[in-house]
């Protein structure tokens, strides 16, 4: 039988060769080698790693739940990032204000849309999210974005990331080594950001599974940086004892598919928009702020 290379399977099998290796070695799956080592890879082998990735695709979100967990790794949720200002905690609350007072909304627009832990509040109805940090920007169009992504490819580069160790002098590590983060995890870091970079260059994925990577890696890196809430400083002299880990972020397929991420100053944005089309504009710091503040203030006299 004719004898099969490694990028041959890998494209038959339409994964990485990182989770082959890992597929081989956590079914236990027999291939034989040479006296080096070396796997001989033929169609029989084929067939076999076929069986177990049981049609080698995805077909719904247990499959997802199930290779996420045989690969090791983590889902995070939108509410999962470390920010300061993150107004999670209030979402039900802003939810509940806005149901009670504003009826007949249709349209939620967020100005200063952050992380975007209030708009997801509202994602049974149509987003326009804006944040003039392109960082948030990203994060939103990963979590709002309509555009159709693979989850598979995007587990399965989770999963190589993750794997990845390096020392290379690159950008993250010449201009932040052992100040946020280690320099071994400054290494890490832009080896992953340049490495996606180049992946969407070369069309490997799409802009959503840019946005997807990008903010999988934001999320890891705030989880283990060295700040007290904020990059203004870091901490001098301490010990880096956590190491960068992404964890998988599968959005919702399902959203609504006008939804638009701006990455605009505010007033630009106010100019860009047709209020004729609005029925309510979610505006956190005048309108549900405002109410929340004066709740507690009314509940700390009684």
């Amino acid at each position: 039988m004719e004898n099969l290379n490694i990028a041959d399977v890998i494209r038959e099998l339409d994964i990485s060769e990182s989770y082959l290796y890992k597929l081989i070695d956590k079914e236990n799956i027999l291939i034989p080698r040479s006296d080096t080592g070396r796997y001989f890879w033929d169609e029989n082998t084929v067939e076999t790693l076929k069986k177990v990735l049981n049609t080698g695709s995805l077909q719904d979100e247990d499959d997802t739940d199930f290779l996420i967990s045989k690969l090791g790794l983590k889902q995070s949720f939108i509410n999962n990032r470390r920010y300061l200002g993150n107004k999670y905690s209030l979402s039900d609350f802003i939810r509940k204000t806005v149901d009670e007072n504003c009826k007949g909304v249709n349209i939620v627009i967020d100005i200063f849309s952050g992380t975007g832990a209030v708009a997801n509040t509202f994602k049974d109805k149509m987003i326009i999210t804006n944040d003039l940090l392109y960082s948030n920007y990203i994060s939103n169009y990963t979590w709002f974005g309509y555009e159709k992504y693979s989850s598979k490819k995007i587990i399965e580069l989770i999963y190589d990331y993750n794997q990845v160790k390096t020392k290379e002098n690159n950008y993250m590590r010449e201009n932040f080594a052992d100040t946020f983060f280690s320099a071994d995890d400054c290494s890490k870091i832009g080896y992953i950001r340049e490495d996606i970079e180049t992946k969407y260059n070369n069309k490997e994925i799409n802009f959503k599974e840019y946005a997807i990577l990008i903010t999988s890696l934001l999320y890891a890196m705030d989880k283990i940086a060295n700040t007290v809430g904020h990059y203004d400083a870091y901490r001098k002299n301490v010990d880096f004892e956590k190491t960068l880990v992404l964890n998988v972020l599968l959005p919702e397929k399902s959203i609504n598919s006008n939804n638009v991420c701006y990455n605009l100053d505010a007033k630009a944005f106010e100019e860009l928009i047709e209020k004729d089309d609005i029925q309510y504009i979610l505006i956190l710091c005048l309108v549900i702020m405002k109410k929340y503040y004066v709740t507690l203030l009314e509940e700390k006299n009684r």
